[in-house]
């Protein structure tokens, strides 16, 4: 496996994913046309409210424009409900208008914040630069200028932000433009922001509706769930670094597909496994892309074969979760961009990490072992940014990494209904001082019984560590399983006070 340094030094040889698209007329929205749209006004604070105060050290932002509040209330007012239950201190604000300026000032008014949503059409930071793709320091031929959405803008509260450049052909020349080209002091991000945007017309509000309805079953262990598996569909040009890319997410799978043969890694491939049902949860894609489309090389590299955005909506994925090495693929700016796609276009979608600009992600330890942990991916997005950016960042860095963005809410816990690492307990009936679990093979019933009628909870788990079965018990309980299929089954039992045994139980049931 190549390791993270081994990555980090590899940086200025690894291919970077390249804007590819089979529409000529596509090309990058740029600020002007974004702003001409979205003209900057005085931010206006319709409604604050902090809700669960002082109930926990977790503290979360949401704010959303009040056309989305007007038109979603019912199911944002469940999401500030479903925070607080779950411990959440919730800093709610509703807001018309504003700058970026002042949003992030906002940002920095809620004491020990950890991280903030975006619901709707909330202002947009944008940067600019000339990549250096080679980290010299020198406008080389294939350096080029870029101007991207950034929301380490709003990450970074207590660093400085410049607008001294404006874009002169290829080039940046002194100057004003409205948009942020310099990021000077302590750069390192405090907090994670993540957006519910799907940015789809006059469909953003069901969408998000929809979204927050499937976010909340996920969350309340409601949701049909697909086994525990990865896909890791890795084109041409990153065939090479399959070992470094693919290593680090055995942090948190141990089911990993890699499809990354040249001549199989095409739109074909890709979307026979975005069809395939109750197998993947989790989608890691590199290829080439816009913010419609994959490109994926094919014929030994001389010809190209192209995945749509718009082909999600048919094909229904079971995925929950994607991180998109794909360039532009979340460029939240572009109405119906892909990353917004995979997460509320379809039916199970949740959270999508990618960039708005060409680039991705690199040093994938820093993000999947946090995950690994059961924190949210807004904290492991957190965390692997700061390890990014703890000692500054250099121009190599800036141009793989400014552009990153999360789609989706960040307080979920992929792995929160999943079982991981699990601890083999020798026999399928074993006793502690606590509790005696006893499995009838027979009946196909599970008994537990515990000390002083401790109340609990206990799940069971399949081998692919998806929940199958979770209920509540009061010092004993019978549970029927004749309606789990033939298999290996996990059980876990927990209070509030943690697990009530040191071990798991397995059983075997057949039928």
């Amino acid at each position: 496996m190549l390791s993270i340094f081994a990555l980090l030094a590899l940086s200025s040889q690894i291919p970077v994913t390249k804007w590819k698209s089979p529409d000529p007329s596509e090309h990058p929205l740029r600020y002007s046309e974004w702003i001409a749209a979205h003209p900057e006004s005085p931010l206006k604070i319709v409604k604050i409210e902090q809700i669960g105060a002082s109930k926990s050290d977790s503290v979360v932002a949401v704010i959303t424009d009040s056309a989305t509040f007007d038109a979603d209330s019912i199911q944002i007012e469940n999401l500030l409900s479903q925070l607080e239950s779950e411990g959440f201190t919730v800093e709610f604000v509703v807001i018309n208008g504003g700058t970026p300026e002042a949003l992030r000032t906002l940002l920095t008014e809620f004491v020990g914040l950890d991280g903030a949503i975006f619901i709707g059409d909330v202002p947009v930071a944008w940067f600019q630069l000339i990549d250096d793709w080679n980290g010299n320091g020198v406008h080389d031929p294939e350096d080029s200028y870029e101007e991207f959405p950034c929301d380490l803008f709003f990450m970074d509260l207590d660093g400085q932000w410049f607008d001294l450049q404006m874009p002169q052909g290829d080039s940046l020349v002194s100057g004003s433009d409205g948009i942020y080209d310099t990021h000077l002091g302590d750069v390192e991000p405090e907090i994670w922001v993540s957006r519910i945007y799907p940015n789809q017309n006059n469909l953003d509000d069901s969408l998000i509706a929809d979204y927050i309805e499937r976010d909340l079953r996920f969350r309340n262990g409601q949701a049909d769930l697909p086994a525990y598996r990865a896909l890791a569909f890795i084109d041409d040009d990153w065939i090479p670094y399959t070992a470094g890319f693919v290593g680090p997410m055995f942090w948190l799978f141990y089911d990993i597909i890699v499809e990354n043969h040249p001549e199989t890694t095409d739109a074909s491939h890709y979307r026979r496994w975005l069809s395939a049902r109750d197998t993947l949860v989790w989608v890691s894609v590199f290829a080439h892309s816009s913010p419609h489309y994959h490109a994926f090389k094919i014929n030994s590299g001389t010809s190209w074969s192209y995945f749509q955005a718009n082909q999600l909506q048919s094909i229904r994925p079971d995925a929950l979760f994607y991180n998109l090495f794909a360039c532009s693929n979340a460029r939240f700016v572009e109405q119906f961009y892909m990353a917004g796609m995979y997460v509320f276009s379809t039916a199970h979608g949740l959270a999508a990490i990618g960039s708005t600009k060409s680039g991705s992600m690199l040093e994938f330890d820093q993000f999947y072992m946090p995950l690994a942990d059961s924190i949210s991916i807004g904290d492991a997005f957190l965390s692997w940014f700061q390890s990014i950016a703890h000692d500054g960042t250099n121009s190599l860095e800036r141009s793989w990494f400014y552009g990153m963005c999360l789609i989706g809410d960040g307080t979920i816990n992929p792995t929160k209904h999943y079982l991981l690492n699990i601890v083999d307990a020798a026999t399928p009936h074993y006793q502690t001082p606590d509790v005696h679990i006893s499995f009838d093979p027979v009946a196909l019933t599970l008994s537990i019984a515990v000390e002083n009628n401790i109340d609990g909870k206990i799940e069971i788990y399949d081998v692919t560590g998806r929940r199958v079965i979770s209920t509540q018990f009061f010092g004993s309980k019978v549970i029927d399983l004749s309606n789990l299929a033939s298999g290996i089954y996990i059980v876990k039992l927990e209070t509030g006070e943690g697990h009530l045994s040191p071990k798991t139980s397995k059983i075997l049931v057949i039928k």
